[in-house]
């Protein structure tokens, strides 16, 4: 199992699955907390919706921004996994949760063991790396808190 993107409260899946018929899902979903599920018929959506109507331009713009932030969630979670280093995979994944405000504290949402599946990488070698980037002065953790100062 590697985790490719971590929902939020409000997060949809299987949107572009729903316009593919046939296809099946190369994903799976696990949840950490109680949840609940919409599903919303695609054909039944689009057939009984005329291009006329207001809830069709709405329809439209929502897909549209879902699509945009799936390329964008990705290509964060690329850029972190194409990085020739483990600092570097590390540093660029904090910095995507910093704001960029250096000295701030701020709060991932994974533990050890999840940032190190996001990142993949071997636990024991991102537990090193962090020490090292601590020891250095670039970052100070505690938990999933960070503080960047590189």
């Amino acid at each position: 199992t590697l985790t490719v993107t971590l929902l939020k409260e409000g997060s949809e899946i299987g949107v572009i699955l729903a316009a593919s018929p046939g296809r099946k899902s190369p994903v799976s979903v696990t949840v950490e907390q109680g949840s609940s599920v919409l599903f919303i018929s695609y054909n039944r959506l689009i057939n009984n919706c005329t291009r006329n109507c207001p809830c069709h331009r709405q329809l439209l713009k929502n897909l549209m921004w879902i699509v945009a932030e799936k390329g964008l969630v990705l290509h964060e979670r690329l850029d972190c996994l194409l990085r020739p280093t483990a600092r570097d995979k590390i540093l660029t994944y904090l910095k995507n949760f910093s704001g960029l405000e250096n000295g701030l504290p701020f709060t991932i949402p994974l533990d050890r063991n999840a940032m190190a599946e996001y990142l993949n990488m071997d636990r024991s070698a991102l537990s090193r790396e962090l020490s090292g980037m601590k020891k250095d002065g670039i970052i100070d953790y505690y938990k999933s808190t960070f503080r960047l100062f590189h």
